[in-house]
């Protein structure tokens, strides 16, 4: 039987496997050249839609001249952005993270910028560009509608690097040239319930330019380094500010005013180890700076400049409302700091110091934000010194200035344990000095507002005082000092001193003010001639307590060298109060050198001192201004010399001052006579000198009278100043002794008369005085002797008068020769005759010399 073939199509051959990979290898080819011809396309693509969009947007000619992309990483590059001359971009490159775009989350987690130049600027209606492109005003926010739609698009980018990016910037008030060289920025992706967080690494920058606002500012560069984020998105950027490992540095800063003079310069500026949490803890590892300058144009009166700065050791804690709670300063130190004041503005034009090191600076804030207590460990400031003029010798100068264990508590309650001055260069003015001082010590110091200052000891070495009075009367430095003129205005200085007056002047006390030995004082005065030249040298000298408050008086102990073997002691006590300023002392001067005064007594009594040696013993009280002063003085081998002044203080005294000397001279040929001074020291016409001057001359005319009172008693004494008939006596100045009267018409003397001239004669012995008799004859005897012989002419009677006179010197000259008087100190003058007809008594005037 025949096999018919089956038609079931059920039971065809199945398709050979080849030919289903063919199929399927062909379709994927199809697949990766579709891909393939995008993928190529891609780039043209975004080419076109990006230079289109740019162009649609007012840029006149878009230019890129290179996209290259690859969707398989995520990678984007452009090369080549041209967008006129406001944008431009020689590569840029990200990369985005595919798969969160289908949770609407643009992803990129790395774009890089490098050369490009960004010109933002402000058109003429306002408006802000981008070059050419034109940046659309922010349309007005409305309520948000309750959306149905998926979660909005977001965009987040990990990290942004420039490179080579200058940043340009020109608003119609300001304009701004940002070179960025390097900047690291990462922006981390938002969760809920937080906010957006930046990220700044570093940042180098360099010549960056701003003016605007009637100043012109430059910048050399621009170099951060660290970790500073911040949640970009939050309502107070600041409290959520995080600074860790932080460090800036600037280079070559500068501002001037908008016609380019100078304000400030700054050559570098350091910040190393900064980090912030929330601004509620500031630390700062160190800060320095160079070459720091402010101009007068800038600070309103002065230029200040300062070498270098560095600061360590930093921190600080604020509180809530970010005012400061405390602020810790380890270590600083400065170092050529200079002030120098416009011309006119103050008497010291220019201040400036070495060196400013400081350690252990703590303050504390109270709740006004005044600092409530300040601490400080040390304060060491170097080569200070105070000039008039920019680049003039030193007002004054000060090697070191260290403070030690420095607090505070408010502002009016504090206290340190020292504070020392070394190598002080007291105030100097041309070529002229003060002298120096090569330490003084503060130590142990207390004030408060109520108590007033307390310093336990306050100490003196090696101090070297140089005093000159000029020729004019003026302390040199001191009154030129005084006369400079200050910047105060009239007005001010009267506002200033009526508050000062108003205001309770603070308490000062010195427990021990000492002056160590070696110590010396240089006086020369000028305003003499011949000037006067000493030195004082400190042997000890202390004051204890100083207390100008009043209530307590001090007592001085002041032992001293003057000149070459003079000694000077002063003790006693002293209320230094102004209000209640009284002394009661006692000084005692030994061996001083009496010519060094020759200046001081010349005009005066006209005389110079050749040789002599001065020694005094003075008690000295002052109360309510009033001086009494009990001084006696012990004078040696003095010999005067002859001078050409005048000495109008010597004519009144009523004698020559060597015949007052010769007086009061001892058997030794020295001098002891009391010198009391009295007077008001607030009398405005007191001058010092011509009250020492004056005791002195009543004292020198005081003494010499008494002294001759006493040996002529009863029967004589010495008159002062004595006024002759006729010339008898030449000189006003020279005394006379009280007259040896005779009877009418007699030339013998009495028994009480020859007693008296027995003690002239011991006067004469016992001082080397010359003596000038002159005989006297009356008027009323006249009478006698023409009523006797009536016939005698008038001219007859005066011979006859004449003779009796004549007589009458004779006898008492010879009288005086007889007891032993030499003849060579002996004188008679030409007889005269009294005309006074009542008061006139016959006798022989006795005139000193």
């Amino acid at each position: 039987m025949e096999t018919v073939p089956s038609t079931n199509t059920d039971n065809a051959l199945p398709e050979p496997k080849i030919r289903r990979v063919r199929r399927r290898f062909i379709v994927l080819y199809l697949l990766v050249a579709l891909v393939s011809v995008l993928l190529t396309m891609l780039p043209l693509i975004v080419h076109q839609v990006a230079t289109s969009w740019l162009e649609d947007h007012g840029v006149k000619e878009a230019r890129i001249e290179n996209i290259d992309i690859n969707v398989f990483v995520g990678a984007i590059v452009i090369e080549g952005l041209r967008a006129g001359e406001g944008l431009k971009v020689d590569r840029l490159g990200l990369v985005i993270d595919w798969w969160p775009l289908t949770r609407n989350h643009l992803h990129v987690a790395d774009l890089n910028i490098t050369g490009s130049t960004i010109h933002l600027q402000q058109n003429e209606i306002g408006a802000w560009q981008l070059g050419e492109l034109s940046i659309p005003a922010a349309a007005p926010e409305e309520p948000a509608a309750k959306s149905t739609a998926t979660e909005p698009w977001y965009a987040v980018i990990d990290k942004l690097t420039l490179e080579d990016v200058t940043v340009k910037v020109n608003g119609k008030q300001f304009a701004l040239t940002l070179p960025v060289k390097q900047l690291e920025l990462h922006l981390s992706a938002p969760e809920k319930g937080k906010e957006d967080q930046v990220l700044a690494k570093s940042l180098q920058a360099g010549n960056v330019y701003f003016s605007g606002f009637g100043y012109k500012a430059g910048l050399q560069a621009i170099d951060f380094s660290g970790e500073l984020s911040f949640a970009a998105t939050a309502d107070d950027i600041i409290e959520s500010l995080v600074v860790s490992h932080g460090a800036l540095g600037l280079r070559g800063i500068g501002l001037t005013d908008e016609k380019g003079k100078q304000l400030l310069s700054l050559s570098d500026f350091n910040l190393s180890g900064f980090s912030a949490e929330q601004l509620k803890k500031l630390v700062i590892s160190g800060i320095s700076l160079e070459q720091l300058a402010v101009e007068p144009a800038l600070t309103g009166t002065a230029r200040l400049s300062l070498g270098a700065m560095h600061a360590g050791g930093i921190s600080a804690t604020l509180e809530a409302d970010r005012t400061p709670a405390t602020i810790t300063l380890g270590d600083l130190k400065l170092r050529r700091f200079d002030v120098v004041q416009e011309p006119g503005s103050t008497a010291a034009e220019q201040i400036s110091f070495g060196s400013l090191h400081t350690s252990g600076l703590v303050t504390k804030f109270g709740a006004t934000s005044a600092p409530e207590s300040v601490k400080l460990a040390l304060m060491e400031l170097r080569e200070l010194a105070i000039r008039q003029q920019k680049g003039a010798e030193p007002l004054g100068a000060i090697d070191l200035i260290a403070l030690k264990q420095f607090a505070m508590q408010g502002s009016d309650r504090g206290a340190f344990e020292s504070l020392k001055l070394q190598q002080v260069s007291l105030p100097s003015t041309g070529k002229r000095a003060l002298g120096s001082i090569g330490s003084m010590t503060a130590s142990k110091a207390e004030f408060d507002g109520e108590n007033g200052y307390r310093l336990q000891l306050l100490e003196f070495d090696r101090m070297q005082i140089d005093l000159l009075k000029r020729k004019n009367g003026k302390m040199a430095v001191l009154d030129e000092l005084e006369s400079k003129p200050s910047a105060v205005k009239p007005a001010a200085a009267k506002q200033a001193a009526k508050a000062g007056a108003a205001k309770k002047d603070p308490v000062v006390i010195i427990e021990r003010v000492q002056v160590n030995a070696g110590s010396y004082i240089n006086f020369r005065d000028e305003s003499v001639s011949p000037a006067m030249d000493t030195r004082l040298t400190v042997s000890r000298l202390t004051f204890s307590p100083l207390d100008l408050s009043g209530k307590r008086s001090g007592r001085l102990d002041l032992r001293t060298r003057v000149g070459k073997a003079g000694r000077l002691n002063v003790g006693g006590k002293i209320n230094p109060s102004e209000r209640r300023f009284q002394t009661d002392l006692k000084v005692s001067l030994k061996s001083f050198d009496m010519p060094r005064l020759t200046g001081y007594l010349e005009g005066d009594f006209g005389k110079t001192i050749d040789t002599g040696q001065l020694s005094i013993e003075s008690e000295i009280g002052i109360n309510k201004s009033k001086i009494d002063a009990k001084n006696k003085l012990m004078i040696r081998k003095l010999t005067l010399g002859n001078s050409d002044k005048k000495g109008e203080m010597a004519e009144g005294m009523g004698m020559p001052v060597d015949m007052a000397l010769d007086m009061l001279r001892d058997d030794r040929g020295d001098i002891e006579m009391d010198v009391p001074i009295t007077g008001d020291l607030n009398d405005p016409n007191i001058n010092i000198n011509d009250a020492i001057n004056k005791a002195l001359a009543s004292a020198l005319s005081a003494g010499a009278m008494t002294y001759a009172t006493m040996l002529l008693q009863p029967y004589g004494a010495i008159i002062m100043a004595a006024n002759m008939a006729g010339d008898a006596m030449t000189s006003a100045s020279r005394p006379k002794l009280t007259p040896i009267y005779f009877v009418p018409m007699e030339i013998s003397l009495s028994a009480e008369m020859n007693d008296y001239v027995g003690k002239i004669g011991e006067l004469l012995k016992s001082k080397n005085l010359r003596l000038q008799l002159c005989g006297f004859a009356t008027r009323s005897e006249g009478a006698q002797i023409a009523e006797k012989r009536k016939a005698l002419s008038a001219d007859d009677i005066n011979a006859k008068l004449l003779e009796m006179a004549e007589a009458r010197s004779d006898l008492v000259m010879n009288m005086l020769l007889g007891k032993g008087i030499d003849s060579e100190r002996l004188f008679n003058c030409r007889a005269q005759i009294d005309d006074k007809v009542k008061q006139a008594q016959p006798r022989v005037d006795l005139l000193l010399d």
